[in-house]
């Protein structure tokens, strides 16, 4: 009797256990999804009515918040129904279908930021050469690209490899040599290209700084009545600091989301090569947790715009407050119209007695 009692006990702790491990799971997917798919709805919407935003250097922005939106919409509640059950309700191929999406968006991120990356250097580095790749026909070209291949690389992978269920999980299995020129390929490659790239734009814009200090320094020294107190700088030398702070703007947002991106998904990166070899026991609980911080990049990198950059907060400032202004227009004209049918009612039914 004693033992049924605490084999009941100890059942009804791990059906509350698992509720709330279920509710903080829900609670958690739920806050990524809202937070990535308004941030960068937000995002998207801002730049396409602010005109001072249409500009080919934001066009790889709204691409990689085109990236984290469709994660947040398609890619996030599919892995929560899964985190859940553990697999997908809809079976293997629901699976295959989830593991492209999951592989397209993630490396178009990749490609994304390693285009900033290569553009923010070119910029600063070869100014005059840069002035090819910040066309609207590059530019074009290469979106296209960062879509493209990962579709077809993704797709013959799910096609090629097999799909085992292990204790009602689904896992994709690959040899050793394919996963890890895989991971390589898409993962580590693009990684390294984005860390090297910005550690070059960093180390030129420090090179820049000191030239333009020692410069300004040495036109004081020839010239200080043009910089006594009171005065001001000529023009080239406001043009060139205007230039070098504008860059360390670019770089600072640039390096927020490589932090964050770094953060988010080496994590993952780490994990599945291990985890589709079978190389070593790896608990699920692990995947899951390595898995959902990788798609919580989605939901911050709406704040490291707004935050980091001033031209998409104040962007984001007023697709607000047209949103209040036209609310509070509908209201005015709703109750103008109401004001009206009251007093030609008046009207029609209390007609003058004169």
């Amino acid at each position: 009797m004693r033992e049924n009692y605490t084999r009941c006990e100890l059942g009804v702790e791990h059906f509350v256990h698992s509720g709330i491990v279920s509710a903080l799971w829900i609670l958690l997917i739920a806050t990524i999804v809202t937070s990535s798919v308004v941030g960068n709805g937000l995002v998207i919407v801002s730049v396409w009515r602010e005109r001072r935003l249409h500009c080919t250097q934001n066009v790889l922005y709204v691409n990689l918040a085109v990236s984290d939106f469709l994660t947040g919409l398609l890619v996030v509640p599919s892995m929560g129904v899964y985190m859940l059950h553990n697999c997908l309700l809809l079976g293997v191929a629901a699976y295959r279908v989830y593991i492209v999406g999951f592989g397209v968006f993630m490396s178009a991120s990749y490609l994304t930021i390693c285009g900033i990356s290569l553009e923010r250097f070119l910029v600063v580095r070869f100014p005059f050469m840069s002035r090819k790749c910040e066309t609207r026909p590059y530019k074009t070209t290469f979106i296209v690209t960062s879509w493209v291949v990962p579709l077809i690389t993704w797709v013959l992978i799910m096609t090629c490899c097999q799909v085992d269920s292990l204790e009602g999980v689904y896992v994709v299995r690959m040899p050793v040599a394919v996963s890890y020129t895989v991971t390589s390929l898409i993962q580590y490659g693009p990684l390294c290209a984005m860390l090297t790239l910005y550690v070059a734009l960093l180390q030129t814009l420090k090179g820049n700084y000191r030239k333009e200090s020692r410069t300004l320094q040495r036109n004081i020294a020839h010239e200080p009545s043009s910089y006594s107190a009171g005065g001001m700088f000529p023009h080239t030398d406001l043009k060139k600091r205007f230039s070098v702070r504008r860059h360390l703007r670019a770089a600072r947002l640039l390096g927020a989301l490589i932090v964050a991106f770094v953060a988010c998904w080496l994590p993952w990166s780490l994990v599945w090569p291990i985890y589709t070899s079978r190389q070593a026991s790896i608990p699920h609980v692990a995947v899951k947790i390595t898995l959902t911080l990788s798609y919580l990049n989605s939901a911050i990198n709406p704040f490291l715009y707004a935050f980091m950059s001033n031209d998409f907060r104040k962007a984001v400032h007023r697709l607000f407050r047209c949103a209040c202004l036209t609310n509070s227009q509908k209201n005015f004209v709703s109750s103008q119209k109401k004001t009206s049918r009251k007093s030609m009612s008046k009207v029609k039914y209390h007609p003058n007695e004169n």
